[in-house]
Order: C-alpha cells, then sequence, then structure tokens
C-alpha cells in the first residue's frame, strides 16, 4: 500500500486535465513547552557518536559517489537539531467512531499501553486502561452490565471516569476502597474519528487534533477502513509514503497500478518544521507537461500521512480529494491502520450496486501484497540495530520521502519509546511481550465483538489472517460474516433435502434435476465459506507451484480423480503411512505430489492453516487443464481435509483401465456424475502419459513376433506400434507412452478423434465407441471442440466437489502429507 494517488472507487471518472494544488488542512503545529530529555543510555552514546554514524552507510560505500543516491548533506538541512517532542502528549487516532462495538468492550494499544474502549449505558464512549485494579486482568475480556464495564474475574464493576461501582465479594454495608478505580484516558470524537490523548500528567491541547478542511466540506462522501497489521508503524509511514513500489507491487490491483508504469520520480520538499514535512512528487516525465500540477503529500506528528488534490472541471466546478492515512503505533512490531478516501464528486449510479464490502476486500489485497516484504523489513531492522542509513540505498527518484521522514525521526527520536531514525536509534527498553495465553487471545477477539464466543470457533487466531486484521474492526464486513454463516446452514439443509428427493424419485429426468440442484447448492455454500479471501493468492500461488514442472499436467488431473473417487475430494490420497489411499497398488503409478506439496508450503509462509490441501489439489488440476490449453473452469473454494485413507477402499472405488462401459457407469452413477460426465471427463486422457502395464494385455506376439490382437476394438496398426514400445504381457512401469499419440500435451478434442480411429489406448476408451449410449457423444465431441469444452467446464465443476467436506468435517492440514497432531 502506499500514496494510491485516487483509487477508482473515488475517482468514479477519469481526471481532468486542469488540476490546483489543495490548500493545506487547518491541523495546528504547535511547539510542545516542556522538553524531554533522553533518558536511554543506548540513545545518549548513539548521540555522542552522531558524526561517526554521520559516515557513509557500512557496505554501500560505494554509493557515496552516485549522483542517483541521496547523500548524507541532502534531503535535511536541520539533521543536527532536535525538536522539543514527547509522544504521550500527543493526539493519536484510535479508532473509526462508527465502528466502536455497541454491546462489547474493545481492547486496543498505543506504543503497548494497553487501552479498552467501550460505549457506557447512555451511549458515550470511555476509555479506560485495559488492566482491573483488582488482580490486573484484562477489562477488554469483560462484558457490559447495565450500562458498566464489568471485569469477568471477579465481577468489579466500573462506569463514568473509573469509578468502581460494585465489587460482589464485599461483605454487606462494607465500602468499596477509594484505590479501587481504574485511570482513564480523555479522547475526543473528531470527524468520525476517536482520538486518544496518552498523557496523565499533561493537560490535552485540543488545538492539536488534527483537522482536515475536506471532510467538513458539502457532499464530501468517504470510504474509511480499518486494518491491524504485523509491523512497526514506521515501517507502515515509510510505505504508505512510497509511491515509487505501487506498479510493482500493487500492478493491476486497480487501474492506478500498472507495472509497465514504474519510472523515475521527482520530489520537491516545500515545507519542513518540527512536526512533519510536505512538497510535490509525480513521474519525473510528467514536469514538462502543460499545465502540470504534481501530487502533494504532508505528513504530520505523530502519524498522520495525507495526499490531497483540487479538480476543476470542464463546467468550471471544483472537486476536492482525499487520500487519508492515519497510523496508529500500536506496539513493537504492530500498527493499526484507519485509511480514509474521500471526495465531493457525485459518485456514478453504477457504483451503488457493489456492496461497501466488495471494496475493503480490495483494500485488505493491497495491505496483502506488501505484507511479506514488510515483515521482514521489521525483522531485519531489529536484528542489525543500526539506524537506516546503513541499511539502506534511498534514491532521489523513488526514496526522497522515505530519508525525509527517518531523519525527522532523529529529530524527535529522544521523545519516543524507541525508533530507527536515518542517523540514530533508540530500542526498546522493554521487549516484546509475547501473548503466551491463546484461550485469552481468542477470548479477548471475542468480546471485542457483538458475538461474543464465536470467533473462537469460526477462526484461527492469526493476527496475518484478513479476519482479524479487518473484519472484527468492520461492522459491515461482520454482518456479511454472519449472514454467510446463515445461508450456509439454508444451504446445506436444502442440498440434503435436494439429495434425498434425489434417491427418493424414480424418474430419471428428476433424478439429474435434483442431482444437479445438489451440485449448484454445493457450490454456493462452497463459495460462502471462502467468501472472505483471507489468503486470495490462493490460486495465483498455486499457479506458481505447477509451473515448477509443466510436464506434469496430466499427472495433476489423474491425482484428482484417484482423490475424489475414494473419499471424495479431500485430499485423503495426499496422506502417506502404510495402509494409506497412496500405498494401494492402484495409486502407485499416480504422481503431481511434489507441487501440491509446494504450493502448500508456499500458502503456509503468507495464509498458514487456511488453504485446505483438498482446495489446492483440486486447483492445481484445474490449472493443468487451462496451461495445456483447456478450458478455464471457476470452482469454489472451501473444502476441509480428510482424516481418514484407507488403501482397502481405493479397488472398489477406482476406474480400472479395461472397464467394461456398465462398470465405469455404476462408479460415476455413484458420485452423483451422469453417463456424459463420464464422457466429458474421459476425455482428461487427451494429455499425460500411461504405463505399458495399463494397457499391453490388450494384445499378444506369437513365436514369430507377429501382433496378435486380443481387443479387437483396437486398430491393428496401433497395436503394432505400441508392442515396439511396450513388450506385450510383460509389467515394465518405467515405460510410458502417450495417451493421445497426435497431441499428447495439448487439451483439445482429439482424444475423441483418435477413438473413432479405434486407437483408444485403454479398453475403458474403447467402450466409449463400442456403446450406443455413448457413441453419440464420443461424435459430437471430435467434430466440435468447443462443445466438448463447454461440457467439460460443467463436468469439471462437478467432480470437484464430489463428497466434499465442510463446516466442522476434516480439517485444514498444515502439511498435506500427513495429517493435523
Amino acid at each position: 500500500m502506499a500514496l494510491l494517488p485516487l483509487p477508482p472507487i473515488l475517482a468514479a471518472a477519469a481526471l481532468p486535465s486542469h488540476l490546483e494544488k489543495l490548500p493545506r488542512t487547518k491541523a495546528a503545529r504547535i511547539t510542545l513547552s516542556t522538553t524531554l530529555s533522553p533518558s536511554n543510555p543506548r540513545h545518549r552514546q548513539l548521540k555522542k557518536n552522531h558524526h561517526k554514524l554521520s559516515a557513509v552507510a557500512e557496505g554501500i560505500a560505494a554509493a557515496a559517489g552516485d549522483e542517483n543516491v541521496i547523500q548524507e548533506d541532502e534531503a535535511v538541512e536541520h539533521k543536527e537539531s532536535s525538536a522539543r517532542y514527547s509522544w504521550t502528549e500527543e493526539w493519536y487516532p484510535l479508532y473509526l467512531t462508527k465502528q466502536v462495538p455497541d454491546d462489547a468492550p474493545l481492547g486496543l494499544t498505543v506504543f503497548d499501553k494497553q487501552v479498552v474502549l467501550f460505549k457506557d449505558g447512555d451511549g458515550i464512549i470511555r476509555c479506560y486502561e485495559d488492566r482491573c485494579p483488582h488482580r490486573l486482568a484484562k477489562l477488554s475480556e469483560g462484558q457490559l452490565y447495565d450500562g458498566r464495564l464489568e471485569c469477568l474475574y471477579h465481577g468489579w464493576q466500573f462506569e463514568g471516569n473509573g469509578k468502581c461501582v460494585k465489587i460482589p465479594q464485599l461483605s454487606a454495608g462494607a465500602k468499596i476502597p477509594a484505590s479501587a478505580c481504574v485511570r482513564t484516558y480523555e479522547i475526543k470524537d473528531s470527524q468520525g474519528v476517536i482520538w486518544i490523548w496518552m498523557s496523565h500528567k499533561a493537560p490535552p491541547n485540543l488545538e492539536k487534533i488534527p483537522w482536515f478542511e475536506n471532510f467538513d466540506r458539502p457532499g464530501f462522501r468517504d470510504v474509511s477502513t480499518t486494518h491491524e497489521l504485523p509491523y512497526d508503524h514506521s515501517i507502515l509511514l515509510e510505505n504508505l509514503m512510497d509511491p515509487a513500489h505501487v506498479p510493482i507491487s500493487h500492478d493491476r490491483t486497480d487501474w492506478t497500478a500498472k507495472r509497465e508504469d514504474a519510472t523515475a520520480l521527482f520530489f520537491e520538499v516545500v515545507e519542513r518544521t518540527d512536526r512533519g514535512f510536505a512538497g510535490h512528487w509525480g513521474r519525473e516525465r510528467d514536469r514538462s507537461m502543460p499545465d502540470y500540477i504534481p501530487n502533494f503529500l504532508r505528513f504530520e506528528a505523530p502519524c498522520v500521512l495525507q495526499n490531497n488534490r483540487e479538480i476543476v472541471d470542464k463546467n468550471g466546478e471544483r472537486h476536492y480529494f482525499t487520500g487519508l492515512f492515519l497510523c496508529r503505533p500500536s506496539g513493537q512490531g504492530k500498527s493499526m491502520l484507519i485509511v480514509r478516501f474521500g471526495n465531493t464528486r457525485q459518485p456514478p449510479p453504477m457504483l451503488k450496486l457493489f456492496p461497501q464490502w466488495y471494496f475493503h476486500q480490495n483494500a485488505c489485497k493491497v495491505f496483502e501484497q506488501d505484507m511479506g516484504f514488510l515483515s521482514s523489513q521489521n525483522e531485519i531492522l531489529m536484528k542489525e540495530k543500526v539506524p537506516t542509513r546503513k541499511l539502506y540505498i534511498n534514491l532521489r527518484s523513488s526514496d526522497v520521502w522515505v530519508a525525509e521522514y527517518r531523519k525527522w525521526m532523529d529529530k524527535v527520536g529522544h521523545g519516543l519509546p524507541y525508533y530507527f531514525g536515518h542517523s540514530s536509534i533508540s530500542l526498546p527498553e522493554i521487549p516484546a511481550v509475547v501473548e503466551h495465553a491463546p484461550a485469552g487471545f481468542v477470548a479477548n477477539f471475542s468480546a471485542s465483538q457483538p458475538a461474543k464466543g464465536g470467533i473462537g470457533t469460526m477462526e484461527a487466531p492469526n493476527p496475518a489472517n484478513r479476519y482479524f486484521r479487518h473484519v472484527v474492526h468492520c461492522k459491515g464486513c461482520m454482518n456479511v460474516v454472519k449472514s454467510s454463516h446463515s445461508w450456509k446452514k439454508a444451504l446445506s439443509v436444502a442440498a440434503a433435502v435436494s439429495t434425498t428427493l434425489a434417491i427418493l424419485v424414480s424418474a430419471r429426468q428428476w433424478k439429474v434435476l435434483f442431482l444437479l440442484s445438489t451440485a449448484v447448492l454445493l457450490a454456493g455454500w462452497l463459495r460462502i465459506c471462502s467468501f472472505l479471501g483471507s489468503c486470495p493468492a490462493a490460486e495465483i500461488t498455486v499457479r506458481s507451484a505447477s509451473d515448477l514442472d509443466l510436464t506434469i499436467p496430466g499427472k495433476l488431473l489423474r491425482l484428482l480423480f484417484h482423490d475424489c473417487f475414494v473419499e471424495g475430494c479431500d485430499a485423503s490420497i495426499l496422506l502417506q503411512g502404510n495402509g494409506t489411499e497412496r500405498s494401494d497398488p492402484g495409486n502407485t503409478s499416480v504422481d503431481g505430489f511434489a507441487v501440491i506439496d509446494s504450493a502448500k508450503r508456499l500458502l503456509e509462509i503468507f495464509c498458514p492453516e487456511t488453504v485446505s490441501c483438498a482446495d489446492i489439489l483440486a486447483l492445481a488440476a484445474r490449472d493443468a487443464v487451462e496451461y495445456t490449453g483447456g478450458p478455464s473452469v471457476q470452482i469454489p473454494t472451501g473444502r476441509r481435509d480428510g482424516r481418514i485413507s484407507a488403501a482397502a477402499n481405493v479397488r472398489p472405488n477406482i476406474i480400472d483401465t479395461s472397464f467394461t462401459l456398465d462398470e465405469m457407469a455404476k462408479l460415476f452413477f455413484a458420485k452423483g456424475l451422469s453417463m456424459d460426465d463420464l464422457v466429458t471427463l474421459s476425455g482428461g486422457h487427451t494429455i499425460g502419459k500411461s504405463h505399458c502395464s495399463s494397457f499391453n494385455d490388450r494384445f499378444k506376439l506369437d513365436l514369430n513376433g507377429n501382433v496378435t490382437v486380443i481387443d479387437s476394438s483396437q486398430d491393428q496398426q496401433y497395436a503394432v506400434q505400441l508392442s515396439k514400445m511396450c513388450a506385450a504381457g510383460v509389467r515394465d512401469d518405467s515405460i510410458t507412452v502417450n495417451n493421445d499419440p497426435g497431441t499428447p500435451f495439448q487439451f483439445d478434442n482429439q482424444y475423441y478423434k483418435i477413438l473413432l480411429e479405434h486407437k483408444g489406448l485403454f479398453q475403458s476408451d474403447s467402450a466409449l465407441v463400442n456403446d450406443n449410449r455413448t457413441l453419440s457423444k464420443v461424435v459430437e465431441f471430435a467434430n466440435s471442440q468447443d462443445g466438448f469444452f463447454e461440457s467439460w467446464v460443467v463436468s469439471f465443476l462437478k467432480l470437484s466437489i464430489v463428497g466434499v467436506k465442510t463446516g466442522d468435517e476434516g480439517e485444514i492440514r498444515q502439511s498435506c502429507s500427513m495429517p493435523n497432531r
């Protein structure tokens, strides 16, 4: 995420060419009256060695003479100065006002100081220190009772300015101790944001609450989202003020980001104060354009970043646009961002057709694209323990704002709990506290939501998961989640009824109708299960893993067939061990496991325990077809992995290459698939290879070496060709033959053409043209590849949801080859 100049949802149309810079906001810039002297000895030592630290960056000395790299004497003219600053005497953006829960407390942090936010009985938002004065239990894990905040450990209740009004354990007539009150924090609601003053010594300075002029303009509309992120707020701010990465990291996430637009940028600092900096920026190649107006950025202490634009349209009407980023420093290695994009332009009617959660999803995707980079950057800074100038190579054409920000931190760092500046650092005096009570972690999140207790069972307590990064902080998205669970239950019931009717009715056309209804209902169930998109890169990652070996599409497709036909599409075939499906002789020639394992390892890095192996297998098989020229199939996700894998269940459920049509049809019908599905899915044999032992019993050699065709349905000359590659009756699994002798690595309708020429490799293939029940469909597909592809999309979708496990069934494995422990 960074300074996307104008998101499509807010732009609503192409920008007019005539732009004017928006006047700066009214946010105050007041120098503090008190000076906080550095108390951290490490900070003092770094200050003592300040000139030494200002030398050329260690390890990149060659950059000192590079005209493209920002040098030590550039960018900040006041780097030796030190501003008066105290982090406690600032207003921090705590939460969006409209998102504060109505009936539960909400635990939040500022520089690891824990606070709890809640609405009392009068609807007034209160803020306390998040600890009960009794025995330090978190009040955010409590509940609201008659408008009071109750600690659920012993039932102490607090109201108003932190006064304790009830202690159940006190004797009758005993007074509540005066010391039993809880510390409160001053908060203010300004323009839809709750701001908190962190000092208990200095009185709140209301003039320092930021004021954003555009948000008070008539007709101004905004889309505001909250995101909890697993890296330091300074890393977050760096990222947000870095326009250079947008075309690369967010290529085509929306129309503002295109990889081919990555180019040199120009930056012009027009203002520097103890409270921050401001300036213009844009693409270097655009500077010479007539009437060009660059972007305008402003950073203001402690953590406010904004982009503003004023547009004059062709009718002379002014429109105002703002991209506002409020970056709260939650603590070591964590931050919370409130993003507010808004404008005064009337949106087009079409935008009203899209629910707001749809746009929230896209915002989440942007942060997910950067998450790996920023988390690792945070980790390296903490490990190296040196200023950023010793690690970064800041370019004039991309990184000016980053250098400005880190050098601003040099000025004010003495007043921060910890920081990494350009030339100095101050490490945290107290290491980050690691959460050792997962139950408490879940309870904390659960208690922060109206549906208490539900989150711990619905979603894994993983801060890297989109559910915890955004949904728990968004009432709109949370309501959609609740609705989705209701729909899942309704669809499950409807699918069960449809399946029962399919079993009971006798007429074949009704059986087909009800089975198709079941498939559609289950598809809807699965899509709802995955609507959160907690790992949106799942399908892309699977595609990348499949690219590791382009020779295995046929193996992936076969692997899915063998999985779905035994225990259902639950990845049970992937489990290793004696007595598993994978160990059965009928599956020893099945391959493609490495692709699935590779994809799972990649996904576990970015979204652990989120994407099932069953989904990965289905997506990989789907992609195998598309890679080799076949149709694209949109399949639902949300499958769960099975825990049962028995070799004894393999032979009765998989199709042998010697099967007759009736034997194959019996298995297909048992899986809810039709005769047409049988013909269509057999077309998967158009790609891949097969071992000789699967077909060399269809011919034999006499003593003179002449080939005799045992299966009269096989072409004599084709049998001779096969006999030259595979000795008749000899089991040698080291030799393989192309399933399709014409276009073996192209997914097309050639398979059906060779069937009509009696060149089907297997007895089961030839059975399709030897029976009038299937011959007409083979002819149809041989004459029309489009017709085959259209049927494939429908049949493959039905296959991919055979016997799926969802809800509380099965599990999401951490490793595809073994069940969870």
